[in-house]
């Protein structure tokens, strides 16, 4: 659930950026919220890797299937 939530707010803000750089405008009303967007993607990035991990090594999920399978 956090993965995807994490992967559709950056695809968000790749959009955003997009259409910024097209139109080549800078707009002086978002150059200090860009960096602090950036900064909070950059925390939810990590949050995800941890839940992510937390549920491989902690919880073993999928991990089961992949040693019978493999």
């Amino acid at each position: 659930m956090l993965g995807g939530i994490t992967a559709f707010a950056f695809l968000i803000w790749g959009l955003v950026r997009l259409a910024l750089w097209m139109r080549n405008r800078e707009l002086r009303a978002v150059t200090i919220a860009i960096p602090l967007i950036e900064i909070c993607g950059a925390i939810l990035v990590t949050a995800t890797a941890y839940y992510g991990g937390l549920l491989v090594y902690e919880l073993g999920v999928n991990v089961a299937k992949t040693a019978i399978a493999g």
